[in-house]
């Protein structure tokens, strides 16, 4: 598959254009890429800086937010003058069960030597979360990545349409 270009970008003004005390416009748009067909380039996703009303120079580009719900991140590359599409890291818990923690009583059922998790009452059962598996048994965060860039030419995003701010000259 291809990579997308910045040819493959449609800009949208959306509302006026107005002009700061120090000469800068500022412009919103949207700016729709994406068919499932083009595939994300290395680096970012490259943009026109003549299609975006400020061919000499843009000084800031917020990404407002994108149309969909797609879970990725979009973040504005200045020195590249690229859109990065980046992945949340997953998140993930795990229960641990202190082989030496054995609780059996008429209002609660734990028991790590034979897996036993339950309630003789019915009730909900809350499981205090705890820093590590060396002591308690409780709820334990695994530690969490940091964002991920998409991975250049085996992602292809559907029709995605950012909503942006850009000022320059």
């Amino acid at each position: 598959m291809a990579d997308l270009a910045a040819g493959d970008l449609t800009y949208v003004v959306v509302g006026k254009q107005r002009k700061e005390d120090s000469g800068n416009k500022v412009i919103n748009f949207t700016v729709a890429f994406g068919d499932s067909a083009l595939t994300y380039p290395a680096n970012g996703i490259p943009l026109s800086s003549a299609k975006l009303g400020v061919p000499n120079s843009i000084i800031a580009l917020v990404i407002d937010s994108p149309a969909s719900g797609d879970g990725i991140l979009y973040k504005y590359d200045k020195a590249n003058n690229k859109i990065r599409l980046y992945r949340a890291p997953s998140h993930t818990h795990s229960l641990h069960l202190n082989q030496a923690d054995v609780v059996d009583s008429a209002g609660s059922r734990v028991n790590a030597g034979t897996n036993l998790l339950g309630s003789n009452t019915g009730a909900d059962i809350a499981i205090a979360g705890v820093a590590n598996t060396s002591g308690a048994g409780g709820i334990v965060n695994v530690a969490q990545g940091s964002l991920t860039e998409v991975a250049s030419g085996s992602y292809a995003p559907a029709a995605t349409t950012l909503y942006i701010q850009v000022t320059g000259y």
